[in-house]
Order: C-alpha cells, then structure tokens, then sequence
C-alpha cells in the first residue's frame, strides 16, 4: 500500500483522461492526495487532488480552487487476450467556470469508464470506452467516447515497422434544442492522444481516424509518422481547443470536415536519464474552418531535451 501526499504529478492508463501533460511548456500538477493498493492480481487506487494553477513566478504556484477532482479504479490481468490487462474507474469533477458552446457555468461531471490493452508483439491495441452524466448549469450531461488503437510489429523485417491505425470519437452538443449538455470533457489528457503531436485541436465533438507508422531506426531511436484527418460529431457544436475552450462555433459552418495533419516525430533515450524529440506537423484546414474563417494553415516544429532524475 503506497500514501502519496502533496503536490504531484498524475497519470492514469493511456493518458486520455489523467496526464502529466508531457510537451507541454508547463507540466500539469495537482495538490491532494493518493493511495494506490497491489495485490498478486488486481491495483486498487483512489484519489481527491485539485489542479494546481500555474503563475508567472517562481515557486508560487498555488491550488486552483474552482477545480476539484476525485476518483477510484483498479488495473488487472484480462483473461481475454495473452498478456492483455482490463481497468474500470470512477472519476469526478467539479469545474465552477466550465466554458461551451451552450454557455459557461458550474459543472459537476461523473464519469465512469473502461480500458482494454495489450502492449506486446505481434499484435497490440488500446481500447477506451468512456461515459459521463452531471449537471452543467442546473442542466443534465449526456456525453460520451469511444477509442481504439490498433497495431501489428513486422519483428522480423528491417527497423521493426509497426502499422497501426487508431480511431477516436467523442461526443458534440445536440444543440439548442437538446437540454443536456453532449459536449465531451476530456478532463486532464495528454494532449497528443486525440489531436496528434500539435494537440491544435481538443477532443471534444471530434472524430478521427488516423492511420501511422513506427520505425525502430536504432535500439535508441524510433520514428513515428501518421496522417490524423478529423470531422465534427455534431454539427450543432463547435470545435474546441485541448483546454475545453471554444475555437470556433457550431453554426458558423455545415461543414463537418474540420482539418487534416500528417506529422513525423522522432525519439532518441540519448542515455538512461536523457531523451530528446523532435516533431513536425502540417496542419490542413477543412471545409468547417474555410466557412468559419479565418482558416490558416500552420506549421508547427518542436524540438525538446528531457533529464529525468
């Protein structure tokens, strides 16, 4: 049994909902606290943490209290799948400034979910099902996702290609006409798993199906190119920045279709402490953004060095 007190860094699964937020100028933290239990099978773990809010200083960073989350889960062996694991967990939260398309308030949102996958080769997938019910402004929610990550490693041919596909969907607002609330909040993610490695876009009222390509070049060094093209879910929402903000809103444009954004990245463990990436992204706006102007294009480079104590 581990008791974890104070500021930390938090990261659940495959980082869809939970993340440290790695790429990021500034890493996501949270104040609270955390116990996690292991047994020969199964971990349980349970946590009541708030987000801390980032100032310009130095180490004056203080507890942001308009966000509070808590939440409970458990990881174990599936018996479905050779050396495939299950999850399910709880998670709450309570946002006193959420800001949508339908309009900014208090919003307390349960979610609960699923998390099925396999890292191992040949065969290896993620698969994410994710359901949320609340209130937002004295309103019901109704909101939903689904993910799936497939992939196959070639071990025997030359650099180890992987070829993989992966497909997300979360759910938009049904509108005005709808009463609850169907816009998806992606909590605390990674901000890469939805958007690839620019995260311009949030997954909220977003689909993707996206297929990549992995290249071991070097024991220490991997390449990874994919070509994420994304639409709408609903036609009757916008589409939303990674922090649950509104870039542009739904009725601003029919198109569905909102951008295309083929990417290469590479990784290299320079030692066991070090790690350096780089990434580059193209992003092609769609026929939402061309009717909803303006509707840039953008190039997006990074480049990153990691010490990790």
């Amino acid at each position: 049994m581990t008791l974890r007190i104070g500021r930390q860094e938090l990261g659940f699964g495959s980082g869809r909902l939970i993340a440290p937020a790695e790429g990021l100028n500034l890493r996501r933290s949270l104040d609270g606290a955390r116990i996690t239990v292991k047994s020969s099978k199964w971990v349980w773990s349970a946590s009541a943490l708030r987000l801390v809010q980032s100032l310009p200083g130095f180490f004056d960073d203080v507890p942001d209290h308009a966000q509070t989350f808590w939440g409970a889960g458990f990881t174990a062996a599936s018996r479905f799948g050779k050396g495939a694991n299950f999850a399910g967990y709880y998670l709450g939260i309570e946002r006193k400034k959420a800001i949508f398309e339908k309009g900014t308030g208090r919003a307390i949102r349960q979610t609960i979910g699923t998390h099925w996958w396999k890292n191992t080769s040949p065969w290896n997938y993620n698969y994410e099902g994710v359901f949320q019910w609340g209130s937002f402004r004295g309103a019901p929610i109704r909101a939903w996702a689904l993910s799936a990550d497939i992939g196959y490693i070639f071990e025997h041919l030359r650099f180890q290609p992987r070829v993989g596909f992966r497909s997300d969907v979360a759910s938009g607002d049904g509108g005005a006409k709808n009463g609850a609330l169907g816009s998806f909040d992606p909590l605390f993610p990674a901000i890469p798993v939805y958007s690839g490695p620019s995260g311009i876009l949030g997954p909220t009222n977003l689909m993707d199906a996206t297929p990549s390509m992995r290249l071991q070049l070097r024991r220490d060094l991997s390449m990874i190119l994919e070509s994420p093209p994304f639409w709408r879910e609903s036609l009757t929402d916008g589409v939303y920045s990674p922090f649950i903000t509104p870039i542009r809103i739904g009725n601003a444009s029919q198109g569905r279709y909102v951008a295309t954004a083929p990417s290469v990245s590479a990784a290299w463990q320079a030692s066991r402490h070090t790690s350096c990436t780089l990434i580059y992204t193209r992003f092609y706006t769609g026929a939402f953004f061309r009717e909803a102007q303006p509707a840039h294009d953008v190039n997006y480079l990074t480049v990153w060095v990691t010490y990790r104590f």
